[in-house]
């Protein structure tokens, strides 16, 4: 790659290279640097997921605090609160965009999920203004904002391609969001039309959507959770087994089968503990201990065995 660029700046006429060739080289060098740390497959992944939870959690929020399609006017309910236009806060400036990226993620466009990540930025920031200008009780707050935020910048880390992992973060966010905003546990009025604040979307739908998840994730550890049975033994000690009650007994010599030249003091072991380079037995532990009946012509004489000349 440097060669090519020199060859480049030589044929142009320059010294170093062009500022669009700076740039593309600290943008590769930058994203080795995050491939090494985090790789591809990973955030793949994560921006999957991170795009479907912010899809999720705008849906339910535009639905049920800032737009509320199903209630009264925003100038009817609280004649107070300032409104948005036909909405009840700015929420939409970022609602809409953060929609629009998992849809251009859904149909693999790439660019375009970027650009509407990009926008949903913006939004956050125009929305924060809008509050502070009108003074609106209804948010969108802090909480909320900083919350997308996070979204979006998780759905941002890569290509959000795997549509499996977007769709099943979009159904468990905005599912549960909705489940528990349509029970509001806090008021103890469940499925009533009531309309809800920025306050009361954390109070009632979210914080409880939480908790669910979280004892439902520490009731299905705790169900996996056995107690561990007794290691097993291992295969040498199993022979090492004492004759009386079959418990096994450190202290024992391992039984093994004779006729190997396999003394009482182990393989390759002679009585006093020596053992040859390679291993084999020498030549006192190779002998048998126990004395050969020869014959010659059916007499049959009882020699002892060169074990026996050797003391043992």
């Amino acid at each position: 790659m440097l060669g090519t660029l020199l060859d480049v700046a030589d044929g142009e006429g320059r010294s170093r290279p062009a500022p669009g060739e700076l740039a593309e080289l600290r943008w590769q060098g930058v994203r080795e640097r995050v491939n090494a740390v985090v790789p591809g497959d990973v955030r793949v992944l994560a921006a999957s997921i991170g795009t479907g939870a912010a899809a999720g959690f705008a849906l339910v929020y535009l639905l049920a605090v800032s737009w509320v399609p199903w209630g009264q006017p925003p100038g009817t309910a609280w004649p107070d609160m300032p409104g948005f236009g036909p909405f009840r806060n700015p929420g939409v400036l970022f609602a809409v965009p953060v929609l629009l990226g998992a849809l251009a993620a859904l149909g693999r466009q790439r660019m375009l999920a970027h650009l509407a990540g990009l926008l949903a930025v913006l939004g956050i920031v125009v929305a924060r203004v809008t509050v502070q200008a009108t003074e609106n009780w209804n948010g969108p707050g802090t909480t909320t904002l900083v919350t997308v935020a996070a979204l979006v910048v998780v759905a941002n880390v890569g290509a959000p391609r795997d549509r499996r992992a977007l769709g099943i973060a979009f159904g468990v966010v905005a599912g549960g969001l909705a489940l528990f905003v349509g029970l509001q546990l806090p008021t103890g009025h469940p499925f009533e039309s009531t309309l809800l604040t920025d306050g009361a979307w954390w109070g009632a739908g979210v914080t409880p959507a939480l908790l669910g998840v979280v004892g439902g994730a520490r009731a299905g550890r705790g169900r996996r959770t056995r107690p561990t049975s007794a290691p097993r033994p291992r295969r040498g000690a199993r022979r090492g087994l004492d004759a009386v009650g079959g418990r096994r007994d450190h202290h024992a010599p391992v039984l093994r089968r004779r006729g190997r030249g396999v003394g009482p003091h182990g393989r390759g072991l002679d009585r006093d503990g020596a053992r040859r380079p390679d291993g084999r037995p020498t030549r006192a532990a190779a002998v048998p201990t126990r004395a050969r009946v020869t014959g010659a012509g059916g007499a049959g004489r009882c020699r002892a065995s060169r074990a026996a000349r050797h003391g043992r």
